[in-house]
Protein backbone atom coordinates (compact mmCIF):
# COMPACT_ATOMS: atom_id res chain seq x y z
CA UNK A 1 0.00 0.00 0.00
CA UNK A 2 1.30 3.47 -0.79
CA UNK A 3 1.51 6.34 1.68
CA UNK A 4 -1.24 8.92 1.66
CA UNK A 5 0.97 11.61 0.11
CA UNK A 6 1.67 9.36 -2.88
CA UNK A 7 -1.81 7.98 -3.59
CA UNK A 8 -3.39 7.89 -6.12
CA UNK A 9 -0.42 8.98 -8.23
CA UNK A 10 1.53 5.83 -7.42
CA UNK A 11 5.16 5.96 -6.43
CA UNK A 12 5.48 9.56 -7.55
CA UNK A 13 4.83 12.91 -5.91
CA UNK A 14 2.01 15.07 -7.28
CA UNK A 15 4.57 17.27 -9.09
CA UNK A 16 6.26 14.23 -10.63
CA UNK A 17 2.88 12.91 -11.71
CA UNK A 18 2.13 16.20 -13.50
CA UNK A 19 5.39 15.81 -15.41
CA UNK A 20 4.62 12.15 -16.13
CA UNK A 21 1.19 13.04 -17.51
CA UNK A 22 2.87 15.28 -20.09
CA UNK A 23 5.59 12.71 -20.82
CA UNK A 24 2.79 10.30 -21.66
CA UNK A 25 1.70 12.79 -24.32
CA UNK A 26 5.21 12.89 -25.78
CA UNK A 27 6.00 16.40 -24.60
CA UNK A 28 9.61 17.60 -24.37
CA UNK A 29 11.14 18.85 -21.14
CA UNK A 30 11.01 22.40 -22.50
CA UNK A 31 7.34 22.25 -23.42
CA UNK A 32 6.51 20.55 -20.11
CA UNK A 33 8.41 23.25 -18.21
CA UNK A 34 6.49 25.98 -20.01
CA UNK A 35 3.13 24.34 -19.41
CA UNK A 36 3.78 23.77 -15.70
CA UNK A 37 5.62 27.07 -15.20
CA UNK A 38 8.78 25.29 -14.02
CA UNK A 39 12.39 25.51 -15.12
CA UNK A 40 13.65 22.90 -17.55
CA UNK A 41 16.12 21.80 -14.84
CA UNK A 42 13.24 21.14 -12.42
CA UNK A 43 11.48 19.00 -15.02
CA UNK A 44 14.75 17.12 -15.64
CA UNK A 45 15.09 16.52 -11.90
CA UNK A 46 11.55 15.14 -11.70
CA UNK A 47 12.24 12.82 -14.65
CA UNK A 48 15.48 11.57 -13.05
CA UNK A 49 13.70 10.91 -9.74
CA UNK A 50 10.98 8.95 -11.54
CA UNK A 51 13.59 6.91 -13.41
CA UNK A 52 15.27 6.00 -10.11
CA UNK A 53 11.98 5.09 -8.40
CA UNK A 54 10.76 2.99 -11.31
CA UNK A 55 14.09 1.31 -12.04
CA UNK A 56 13.90 2.39 -15.67
CA UNK A 57 16.77 3.81 -17.73
CA UNK A 58 15.10 6.41 -19.93
CA UNK A 59 11.85 8.22 -20.65
CA UNK A 60 10.66 5.58 -23.11
CA UNK A 61 11.10 2.79 -20.56
CA UNK A 62 9.43 4.92 -17.90
CA UNK A 63 6.35 5.50 -20.05
CA UNK A 64 6.22 1.84 -21.06
CA UNK A 65 6.58 0.74 -17.42
CA UNK A 66 3.74 3.04 -16.41
CA UNK A 67 1.43 1.98 -19.23
CA UNK A 68 2.07 -1.72 -18.60
CA UNK A 69 0.52 -1.58 -15.21
CA UNK A 70 2.54 0.41 -12.74
CA UNK A 71 -0.34 2.84 -12.40
CA UNK A 72 -2.64 -0.03 -11.43
CA UNK A 73 -0.10 -1.62 -9.07
CA UNK A 74 0.56 1.62 -7.22
CA UNK A 75 -2.77 3.42 -7.47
Amino acid sequence: MCSSDLCPSGPFTPAQRQVLDLLLRGWTNGRTAGQLQLSVRTVESHVQAMLRRSGTRNRTELVSWWLQGAAVDWG
